[in-house]
């Protein structure tokens, strides 16, 4: 599970239940994932597609004086994406 502050990866128990798998934790804005096997080894890659550097604490404002509204991503920096 992918998430603005944290990522979740779950490990399935095969009865249906799941636990949750040790993960590192980067603060970093998360908006995908997938498995693949990026190296040909015969084992699965995880690649995070992030997505903006964004602070509630540093938000930028966008709209008029009347009214706010969302920023465009391209106000921003970008993320770089990650693989596992």
């Amino acid at each position: 599970m992918t998430g603005v502050r944290s990522n979740h990866l779950f490990h399935s128990r095969g009865d249906g239940t799941f636990e949750e798998a040790p993960f590192p934790q980067d603060g970093k804005w998360a908006v995908a994932a997938a498995w693949f096997d990026y190296d040909n080894d015969g084992l699965l890659d995880l690649f995070v597609v992030r997505y903006v550097e964004w602070d509630a604490a540093k938000e930028i404002y966008c709209g008029t004086k009347e009214y706010r509204q969302y920023c465009h991503p391209k106000e921003y920096r970008p993320l770089a994406n990650a693989l596992f």
